[in-house]
């Protein structure tokens, strides 16, 4: 059986889009080329309206992976799939999407752009699916309590944090590690660490605190109430102390972004990557000319 068997009908075909000719980022299949973004929030900051109104004539295919299996407000012309219909069986489902995409099956080709929506969700699936191993009996009662305080009760233990910890670091670096733009979005958690209140993404055990590892940018969503009293949306990229952030910096780089950017993807992708290009250029030109 196909590998992908399992979630096949829940991935349309994909369509080619017609592109207008953009200048070449690298052609060298490096990593580099492709932006790595997670964006977090609280409940109706903009996280999915954000990261799915980019441009498809402009940036390419879109898939949009629906992590919370509920009905979400995307463009009609977007290609979906919806993962954790049942808890027990998200991970599974996760990690056959990304086998699938990154082997070129059929009908899983041609994504420029990949949105994982909903990280925090999925934590709490794989945990989830933790507490019923526990309970089902598929584990010795030794294995079910290192991994649960009580299993009856689903009281996770040492165990069992550090086992979600360990799947949400995995599904982060498997799909950082495709060639092409990946977007993952998580809701925010406040923590009290040296003396201050932080606002930081929602993952399971020490999730949060390694993930800034595989990704390039992490961008607060903050809704904003405008002069004339309409709601607008905000990205920090630069964090100020209480809200955490992050841009790919380097002092010979330079800052790409604002600390904090209007919700427009399209400008943001169109700063990073620009950037990248004169930085590009400007290594070749340093080597060109000290090979003179």
């Amino acid at each position: 059986m196909n590998s992908s068997a399992a979630i096949k009908n829940q991935v349309p075909q994909a369509v080619p889009i017609v592109k207008p000719v953009l200048p070449v980022i690298f052609a060298t299949g490096n990593e580099y080329q492709y932006i790595k973004m997670l964006l977090y929030g609280s409940t109706g900051s903009g996280k999915t309206w954000t990261s799915t109104h980019l441009d498809q004539t402009r940036w390419g295919n879109i898939l949009y992976v629906n992590l919370e299996n509920k009905d979400a407000s995307v463009p009609l012309n977007m290609m979906q799939a919806r993962v954790g219909s049942r808890p027990e069986s998200a991970r599974e489902e996760l990690i056959l999407l990304h086998d699938a995409i990154f082997a070129g099956e059929p009908g899983y080709t041609g994504f420029d752009v990949i949105v994982l929506d909903g990280m925090s969700e999925f934590a709490e699936n794989v945990m989830d699916e933790i507490k019923f191993r526990a309970r089902s009996g598929h584990l010795s009662a030794s294995q079910a309590t290192l991994l649960m305080t009580d299993a009856q009760l689903g009281l996770p233990g040492q165990g069992a944090w550090g086992k979600a910890g360990d799947t949400i670091r995995n599904i982060f670096k498997l799909f950082k590690s495709l060639p092409c733009h990946v977007i993952f979005t998580a809701t925010e958690e406040q923590e009290l660490l040296g003396g201050k209140l932080q606002t930081m993404p929602y993952f399971y055990g020490k999730s949060q605190k390694v993930v800034p590892h595989f990704v390039s940018y992490i961008g607060h969503t903050e809704p904003a109430t405008n002069d004339d009293g309409t709601t607008i949306y905000r990205i920090r990229f630069v964090t100020d102390g209480r809200v955490w952030a992050k841009q790919e910096y380097e002092p010979s780089r330079g800052n790409p972004l604002d600390p904090v950017e209007p919700a427009d993807l399209n400008t943001i992708f169109e700063k990073i990557l620009k950037n990248k290009v004169k930085q590009e250029n400007i290594a070749t030109n340093a080597v060109t000319n000290g090979g003179n």
